[in-house]
């Protein structure tokens, strides 16, 4: 049968409510979900697991990735779309209807927003979100980290504290930051 939104199920591996924080570069160079960090800056595993069911509870086994994707309620990520890419799971569904998300995004941008679960463009109700939030260096949202990106950086690192460049998670823009911005510098999609 067809997939249920509301008998198939989101979890995390992070069972808090407080937001983490996923640092992730275009090309999918970057962090995967085992290293999302909390707002201490402490590593945090956040992977995802979707069972997807049909209306009759059953598990829906080789269901593609491509047609599974995470989007941010404020629509902040640009996601790389080549093939299996941008914010697929990493495997189609398994036997039981499963999947994960372990393996980097490539996706620019930066959103604190609430994460949803999308299969074919509807999301999954059971949750309806996750608290996951995410950042790049790729902070013009364009799929490339260059010298636009470092003047967005600049102007964050000098100025009032800014989540888009707080690279190191720890709700404080330094040179930790600089490191993990220059760990993406030149980054594009694939």
């Amino acid at each position: 049968g067809f997939w249920d939104r509301y008998l198939s199920q989101v979890e995390c591996a992070y069972e808090g409510t407080e937001h983490v924080t996923i640092l992730n570069f275009p090309d999918g160079t970057g962090f995967s979900f085992q290293e999302a960090r909390d707002s201490n800056g402490e590593l945090v595993d956040a992977t995802i697991t979707l069972y997807l069911r049909d209306t009759n509870n059953d598990p829906i086994a080789g269901f593609p990735c491509e047609d599974i994707w995470l989007q941010s309620e404020d629509g902040g990520l640009f996601i790389c779309f080549w093939g299996n890419w941008g914010t697929n799971p990493d495997a189609d569904t398994d036997m039981n209807g499963m999947t994960q998300w372990v393996n980097p995004l490539c996706v620019g941008g930066s959103s604190q927003a609430p994460l949803e679960v999308l299969v074919n463009g509807l999301s999954i109700l059971n949750p309806p979100n996750l608290p996951i939030s995410f950042n790049s260096p790729d902070l013009n949202r364009d799929g490339h980290v260059n010298l636009i990106d470092l003047g967005y950086f600049s102007a964050d690192y000098f100025g009032e504290y800014n989540f888009q460049s707080d690279f190191h998670c720890d709700g404080q823009i330094n040179l930790a930051d600089v490191a993990r911005y220059a760990e993406g510098s030149g980054a594009h999609c694939p």
